[in-house]
Order: C-alpha cells, then sequence, then structure tokens
C-alpha cells in the first residue's frame, strides 16, 4: 500500500501529544515501527509525505529530501483525489502572490524530471517501484522534521493565548522550517517575502515586519483566521478549519490582494516601481474613452517598436492615481467618472499556463482568473502585451482545453461589453502585427489607439526625463544643461536618422555624448575629474539603493542632482556633436577628441603621398578637392554627397590605391562597387520579404545607414549595367537611395570618386601618355570638354582645340558613362591619367620590394635584398604592351613568382631550424638580375652582417 510505503519514511517515537512530547526520528527503523509510532501530524502532513515518496521515486531519487516534500505540496494529489496544491502551504503561497514562482522555482531546482497527470505523479518508464529497504529519508529531512517540531513548540511558548495549543505538526511548520534550512528554496522565500513590495502587498507597514519570517508567520495568521484554527494545530485534521482564501475586489474588501496570475501596476506606480513618462494627453483621453464605452470596451494601442507604447499605459496608470489621490486634479477631465477607480493589471499568458500539467488544467485557471475579476465589479482591466500572440497562447499545451485567447474570446463574448461581468483588455501590438490581429476573432473586440512617433518637443521632454536617470550613472548633466543637451540630441537625430529613430537614436546620443564629457575630463582638468570620480561612486551606490527598491529615482534625484550642479562641469551640446561624429564614422571617441578633422585634413597630402608612387598632380588636385569639400559652408537641407570626382583614363595607373590611401588617412570606411560586377543586391539588397529575415545586410544602402561616412569608389564604372548608371544617378542628384526593405540612406556625408576606362585615344592624341599626367591647363580643358556646349568656358589659349575635337572627346566621356550626358554634368570634378611610365613604375617596384623585406623581417628575421637593376627591369617589364593596363599587377605577380620558391626552400630546409621550430638560420635572400632575368637566392651572412641586420 502507497501509505505504508510512507510511513517507513519516519520512526516517530512520541509519546502522549502535547507541548512537553518528545521527538526521536530515525532514518533506518523498520516500516511497522513507523506506521505505530507516526502519530504527531496532522493528516495533511502524512499525505505530504505520502506523495513525496512517489516524488523522490518518479524523479529516480533512494531517499526523500525537504525538495521532494515541497513539490508534493504544490504538485500532488492525495489519495483521497485532493489537491494538494489548494492545501495550506499552497494557500499560505496563494495569499502572498507566489504560489506560481515558488512551483516553478521548485521544479528548476528538483533533481530529475517530474512527469504528471492531472495532478497525479507518474513514474516514469524504467524506474521500477522501490522496495520498502530503498527507500529512506535524507539527512536534510530528517534536520528538517526536527526543526519543524522546534516551531511547533516554540510557537506554543510564544502563542500568549492560553487556549493556543499545537499538539501537531502542521504543514505550515514545515513551511516555517525551510526558511531555516540553507538552500535555493530558502533563498527565494527570503528574497520574496522579505521585500518591500511584498510586505505592502499583504498589508503591513515595512517597519512592523522586518523579516521574511515575520512575514511568513503574518500570513499564517491570517490562513488560520478567526475560527478554531487560530487556536493551532490542536487536532490531525487541523487544516480543514482553517480560513478559505477568497478573493474579492479591493474595493469591497478594502484591502490589497492580487488577483491571481496578474501584478496591479497602480499599486507598483504608487510605490514608484513604475518609470515616469512623459503624459501625451490625447492618446490617452482616447483609450479611457474607449474603455468607458459600452460595447467595444478593449483597447489596442497601435504602433512601431519604440513609439512609446508600453509608456502611454503607464501614463494611463499615472492619470488614474494623479485623480483617484485628487478628484479635483488638473487632469481629472481624462477620465470618464466610471472609470475613477479602475485598476491596471498586468497579464502574462505563459505564466497562466506555466506548469498547468501539475497543478490542474488550463481552463480552471483561467475560471479563477475570472471568477477574480467578476469580483472587482468592473475596476479592473487586464494589460497584455504583444496581443497578436495571445490568441494562440497555451492552444498546444498539455494542460488540456483550448489556449488562453479562445478562452478569452469566450469571456468577451459573454461580457458582451458588461465590464461588471468581468472582462476588459487593454494591449498592445506592433503596426506590423496588427495586420493579422485586427482581422481575428480577438481583435474584433478591441478599439484600435494609433501610436505615432513622439514629435519633436514631446521627445525632447522624454529626453530630459532620461536623463535625470542617467545621471546617476554619469553625474555630469546639471539641471541648466538638461534641455539644451535633450534639444541638441533631437535636432541631430533630425539630420542624421541613421543613428537610430528619433528617441532611442537620441539616448544612444546621449550615453556617448556623456562618455565623450568624461574623457574630455579626463585629459583637459585632472583635478575636477578626480572630484567627478567621487561623486560618480557615490551615485554608483545611490544607484544600487534604487535597483534594490530601498530608494525611489526621485529621492535618488534630489540627493546627487544638487552636488552635480555644484561640480559645475559644463556638459552641453559640443559633446553632443562629437558623439554624433563618434557614431557616424566609427570612430573612438578618444580618437575624435585627440585629433580634429581639421587636423587630418591639413595632412592629408602628405600622408597620401607616402603610399602612392606617381600621379602627384591628380594626388594633390583630389587631396585640395576633399579638404575643399569639408570646409565649405552647406545648406543644411543639401542631401548629395560632399565630393563628386571623376578620374577617366585607361586602368593600370593607381587609382584604386590613391582611393584606398585616402581613405585610410581620414580614418573612414571605404566600399568598391565594381561597375563589371555590380549588381542591383549589391546596391539596394533583397527584394523586400527575403531583405527582412535576413539579418545581416551587406548591401550598400544598408552601409551608408549604418555609417554615413565613407568614400564610395565605383571601379571601372563604364562596365556597369544601365542600372546601376540609373542607382548612381540618383546618388549624385538626390543624395538618398531607398532599399527594397524600406530603409533610405542619405549620401550626404559621403565621398563619391568615378574612374573609367574611357577616351584612351582622345588622350593619347592631347598628349597624355606615357609617364606624362596632364597639366592643369589641359586638365581644365578637359573639364569643359565635359559640359555640353553652351556651357564651355576655354581657357585662354586653348584656341587651338577646335569644336569638332571638343566634340569628339565629349562623345566619349558620354559613351563611356552609359549614355547619361546628365549623370556626366552631375560629377563636380573631372580628372584625366594615362599609362604609367618608367620611372613611376621604377618607383612603385622600390616600393613593393620594400614591402616584401619589412614583412619578411618581421615573420622570419632574415632581410630579402636587391641589386639596383631589379626596379628597372621590372619597370621595363611593366611597359611591355600585354602589361600597359595592368598597373602595377604585373610586377607583384613577377616579384611573387621569383621569391616564393626560395622562400619554401628556406621553410623546409632544417639547417635553419632548431628542434622548437624556431628559426636559428644566418642567411640572406638576395634578388638580383642574371642574363636579363630576375633570380633570388640565399646567401650566407657573416656574424657581423647578422648582428648589424638584427
Amino acid at each position: 500500500m502507497i501509505r505504508a510505503l510512507v510511513l517507513m519514511l519516519l520512526v516517530l517515537s512520541l509519546t502522549t501529544p502535547g507541548p512537553s512530547a518528545t521527538v526521536c526520528w530515525s532514518r533506518y527503523e523498520g516500516v511497522e515501527h513507523t506506521v505505530s509510532h507516526f502519530k504527531g501530524s496532522t493528516v495533511e502532513v502524512r499525505d505530504l509525505l505520502e506523495v513525496s515518496v512517489q516524488v523522490a521515486q518518479a524523479t529516480g531519487a533512494h531517499e526523500v529530501s525537504p525538495i521532494h516534500i515541497l513539490a508534493a505540496a504544490v504538485t500532488g494529489k492525495a489519495v483521497d483525489g485532493q489537491n494538494l496544491a489548494k492545501g495550506t502551504i499552497g494557500k499560505i503561497l496563494t495569499e502572498a502572490g507566489l504560489l506560481n514562482e515558488f512551483t516553478q522555482t521548485i521544479l528548476d531546482n528538483l533533481p530529475g524530471h517530474l512527469e504528471t497527470s492531472g495532478g497525479t505523479i507518474v513514474v516514469q518508464q524504467g524506474n521500477q517501484p522501490l522496495s520498502l529497504s530503498q527507500v529512506r529519508i535524507s539527512e536534510a529531512t530528517e534536520n528538517l522534521l526536527k526543526k519543524a517540531n522546534e516551531v511547533k513548540e516554540l510557537e506554543n511558548s510564544n502563542s500568549g493565548n492560553p487556549n493556543f495549543m499545537n499538539n501537531y505538526i502542521s504543514a505550515e511548520h514545515l513551511l516555517l522550517a525551510t526558511l531555516q534550512t540553507p538552500g535555493p528554496i530558502r533563498d527565494f522565500l527570503v528574497s520574496r517575502l522579505g521585500g518591500t513590495s511584498m510586505l505592502a502587498k499583504i498589508g503591513f507597514d515595512g517597519g512592523q515586519v522586518k523579516t521574511a519570517k515575520e512575514a511568513l508567520e503574518k500570513l499564517i495568521r491570517q490562513i488560520r483566521g478567526n475560527g478554531k484554527g487560530s487556536f493551532g494545530a490542536t487536532d490531525a485534521d487541523a487544516s480543514s478549519h482553517y480560513e478559505r482564501v477568497e478573493y474579492k475586489s479591493e474595493f469591497e474588501q478594502g484591502r490589497d490582494n492580487e488577483i491571481v496570475f496578474t501584478e496591479n501596476l497602480n499599486k507598483r506606480a504608487e510605490r514608484g516601481e513604475l518609470q515616469r513618462v512623459v503624459l501625451r494627453e490625447k492618446e490617452v483621453a482616447e483609450a479611457l474613452n474607449a474603455l468607458a464605452a459600452r460595447r467595444r470596451n478593449s483597447v489596442n494601442i497601435v504602433g512601431d517598436v519604440g513609439v512609446g507604447r508600453e509608456s502611454l499605459v503607464y501614463g494611463i496608470i499615472q492619470v488614474l492615481n494623479a485623480v483617484k489621490a485628487n478628484p479635483d486634479s488638473p487632469l481629472a477631465y481624462l477620465v470618464p467618472k466610471s472609470l475613477r477607480n479602475l485598476q491596471i493589471l498586468e497579464f502574462d499568458a505563459s505564466i497562466i499556463q506555466a506548469g498547468t500539467k501539475y497543478r490542474g488544467t488550463l481552463d480552471e485557471n483561467v475560471q479563477q482568473l475570472m471568477k477574480q475579476l467578476k469580483g472587482c465589479n468592473g475596476d479592473c482591466v487586464l494589460y497584455v502585451r504583444d496581443l497578436e500572440h495571445l490568441e494562440v497562447a497555451g492552444a498546444t499545451g498539455e494542460g488540456g482545453g483550448s489556449g488562453v485567447g479562445q478562452q478569452l474570446i469566450r469571456e468577451l463574448v459573454l461580457a458582451n461589453g458588461n465590464p461588471k461581468l468581468g472582462l476588459r483588455i487593454i494591449g498592445t501590438t506592433t503596426t506590423k502585427g496588427n495586420v493579422g490581429f485586427r482581422t481575428s476573432t480577438l481583435g474584433k473586440f478591441f478599439h484600435e489607439v494609433k501610436l505615432e512617433a513622439p514629435d519633436k518637443e514631446i521627445t525632447t521632454q522624454i529626453l530630459a526625463l532620461h536623463l535625470q536617470e542617467e545621471s546617476l550613472a554619469f553625474p555630469i548633466l546639471s539641471t541648466a544643461s538638461l534641455e539644451s543637451v535633450a534639444s541638441k540630441a533631437v535636432e541631430i537625430m533630425e539630420s542624421y536618422p541613421s543613428i537610430g529613430d528619433r528617441l532611442f537614436g537620441s539616448l544612444k546620443l546621449i550615453k556617448e555624448a556623456l562618455l565623450v564629457k568624461e574623457t574630455m575630463l579626463r585629459k583637459q582638468d585632472p583635478t575636477k575629474f578626480a572630484e567627478y570620480s567621487k561623486l560618480k561612486d557615490e551615485a554608483s551606490d545611490i544607484l544600487s539603493m534604487v535597483s534594490e527598491g530601498k530608494m525611489t529615482p526621485e529621492e535618488a534625484n534630489a540627493i546627487i542632482q544638487p552636488k552635480i550642479d555644484a561640480l559645475k562641469i559644463d556638459m552641453g551640446p559640443r559633446e553632443v556633436v562629437l558623439a554624433a561624429v563618434s557614431i557616424l564614422k566609427g570612430a573612438p571617441v578618444a580618437n575624435i577628441i585627440s585629433q580634429s578633422t581639421r587636423m587630418k585634413l591639413a595632412e592629408l597630402e602628405a600622408i597620401v603621398r607616402k603610399t602612392v608612387i606617381g600621379n602627384e598632380s591628380l594626388v594633390s588636385r583630389l587631396t585640395k578637392a576633399i579638404i575643399a569639400s569639408h570646409m565649405r559652408a552647406r545648406s543644411g537641407k543639401d542631401p548629395r554627397p560632399l565630393l563628386t570626382y571623376g578620374i577617366f583614363g585607361p586602368s593600370g595607373n593607381g587609382k584604386s590605391t590613391l582611393v584606398k590611401a585616402i581613405a585610410e588617412a581620414l580614418g573612414i570606411p571605404f566600399d568598391t562597387i565594381d561597375g563589371a560586377t555590380a549588381t542591383e543586391r549589391s546596391i539596394i539588397g533583397e527584394d523586400s520579404s527575403f531583405a527582412m529575415e535576413k539579418s545581416k545586410q551587406d548591401h550598400l544602402v544598408a552601409k551608408v545607414r549604418n555609417q554615413p561616412y565613407r568614400i564610395l569608389y565605383f571601379n571601372e564604372a563604364n562596365l556597369s549595367n544601365p542600372k546601376i548608371f540609373e542607382l548612381l544617378e540618383k546618388i549624385l542628384e538626390d543624395g538618398k537611395l531607398t532599399d527594397r526593405a524600406g530603409n533610405t540612406a542619405t549620401f550626404e556625408n559621403t565621398i563619391v570618386i568615378i574612374d573609367g576606362n574611357v577616351a584612351v585615344s582622345e588622350l593619347r592624341a592631347l598628349g597624355i601618355s606615357e609617364g606624362k599626367e596632364p597639366t592643369n591647363e589641359q586638365v581644365d580643358i578637359m573639364r569643359e570638354l565635359a559640359k555640353p556646349e553652351a556651357e564651355r568656358e576655354f581657357p585662354e589659349g586653348s584656341v587651338s582645340f577646335t569644336p569638332e575635337a571638343a566634340e569628339i572627346m565629349r562623345e566619349a566621356l558620354v559613351r563611356g558613362m552609359g549614355n547619361r550626358p546628365a549623370l556626366l554634368g552631375r560629377i563636380e570634378y573631372i580628372d584625366y591619367l594615362g599609362y604609367l611610365g618608367p620611372k613611376q613604375l621604377e618607383g612603385i617596384a622600390e616600393l613593393l620590394l620594400r614591402d616584401v623585406n619589412n614583412s619578411q623581417i618581421k615573420d622570419k628575421g632574415y632581410p630579402i635584398e636587391h641589386s639596383p637593376e631589379v626596379t628597372k627591369l621590372l619597370a621595363d617589364f611593366g611597359m611591355q604592351p600585354q602589361n600597359r593596363e595592368l598597373g602595377a599587377r604585373p610586377l607583384r605577380s613577377m616579384i611573387k613568382t621569383v621569391v616564393d620558391p626560395v622562400l619554401s626552400d628556406i621553410a623546409l630546409n632544417p639547417r635553419y631550424w632548431n628542434e622548437f621550430s624556431e628559426f636559428t638560420g644566418k642567411i640572406k635572400v638576395v634578388i638580383e638580375v642574371q642574363n636579363n632575368t630576375l633570380v633570388a637566392r640565399i646567401v650566407d651572412v657573416t656574424e657581423k652582417e647578422a648582428n648589424a641586420a638584427e
């Protein structure tokens, strides 16, 4: 028999029950001894111990631990079919609003996996029924039962009531004993019963109840009530005398009882636990009027992510509490009289369905919720996030019945708009989620309140509110600077939406600005920074108190803000601008502060010349054009690129190398759009349905949205397809592009450089050929040739260019740009290059050989040297007709072809390596010319040469 199986757990040597009884527990006595002596606990405790054996067996344990007993208290059924979760422990936890959390904590910490069906423990397959000799109580359980007996005796001695007498150990004694047993269950009870919010919830002054133990004892007294149960466990069936926990409206009962599966947000707001919000009166009034309507009186707040849907609900609660506290409040006009006592209860469908297979069906939970809502007499409204997910919530659960949404539909139909029949909902959906929800069965009961993104004024107010909270983490912002900083952030967001939406982007920007100011303060004023650091530590301690609920944000600000004002650190719009530059450029704050853009531009040409050989005139013209584009005044509404520069002529003359060098010198990203391979997808992304699913957007529009400061290099644009020319023209004319997901990027902070292999023969005819760069006069002429005839203004001395020659040149350029003269006309600067000459190729060869040498010394420790004839041979090789259009690429290939075999020989020769794979050779590699051929060989070096090399 199951009852016999459990009674073997305890050996209770017990005299006649009473206050002086002595209890002796033994873990190893026989079952017969247990049955005959186990009379010192209530029937409920015996049932718990009996079911705990089933729990232990179901989880594969061979002894009963305290957690098995507690699991039985919230998941099992007694032999007579009684649901143990409705027993004393369940009542206490339900009264505290902790039953669901406690059950989940038990299940999370229970060794093994517990399967139940309709409240009956299911022994897992493979777990054979345990014999009586196999089951015993654990040492921890033995200690728990001893403590429970001590709790009982202590309660008798401290009762102060001569009629109070515990003759039996009852379930509440087990719970009090658990509070004295170290472990995760004790930690849960201490944290949840000892908090200020719990003390307020069960109706006590925090000064009177200071510990979780006192809170639990008070809950027990409430459960025992004023009847027979108030005299203690006087008989074995004591729990049946305890008062049944009934849930009534707080307006009927005058108490703050929480409705199951919900949390009262009005009460949380009164305790200062909800975030402060800026009131949006129009939307608040619309929502409250809808809730007061006779029909269709549930509300669906619809808006995109980040527009403040949850904040609107908090604003409604703010108004309700203000009007309830002061009926003559200026906000009273927003609240209909029928809603003056309205309470908003946060509801999570996952909680009501969680664990239903352990404690009863989902239907029972919903009915329990509805019963309590009806007790509110129409003064309770459920708040549900993400309504679009509600209709299917729990529909496939194992608790039986249909989903939560289907149950609520039924209740809405039955209520027929009458709030006193129980159910009204205020919920939120995204714009996308509402498309399906509004046409669903549940959606037809809701009035839609459409919420747009806050305007500039409201956003500034919201930011100022957030900044007061941020001042606890970064105590820099004085009261006087709050509004100016918030206003500047919103202004920047209007111009640079790529940082984020107006509100969250502004918050991101200001947080970055706080870091900027902190960095500047550390570098510029160490003394004040030390004072600031001390204040920051103090603010951190206060912030911890706020997070622990020991202080409200308002109280914290009242302490910190005067000290921030006294410190007099001027944090203002300048730091916000620097932060915007840091975010948009993707550069660290320290770099932005230490080296300004002006300094980088001043040194740009010198930096580029270190890595670019030849094209001196082009380098000078291009860098000066970039400097001019940054320095010139621009209209705030001009979205076009900072600079559009065209370079035409044959390939292989170092255009790509030049553009890369400029990007590296400026410290900004560099994107190459290759005309031969570029597609629409690479510019504007996939089609909208696929683009929405892709987590990584790597097309040009997405890149510019994320980091607007970029160089866009359209390489060999003359090979592009017509669609690419069309998109390029939009960039140059409109300054913006929209991808297929609907996201728009502005190109006002980009530098666009276009190269095309066009007009080669025309350039040669003008004398711009091998190694000869065009003169400034020739460049000016070429620029004029690119314009329509009516707009040309040739410089003096250029009369030798006949109209026929000019038209031939223009036609060549238009042809190279996809037969789009308008596109050619939108390029601000046009430059021309011929092929590289021998002198330039020699310089490039020297640079390539130097790079190879530096790389090898760094990696292996031996040098690569070359004779003077090598660079001349490489230059001659680059001048051969088949290599003319390839620029430096043939030179790089020849060096690699000659050097790599020698490097491989060195890597495989054991003479140069020790047993630890460390290079020990005393050698160098020499590249030289033999019989008009480039060769490389290994040369041993003397000790003196090796030391000199090191």
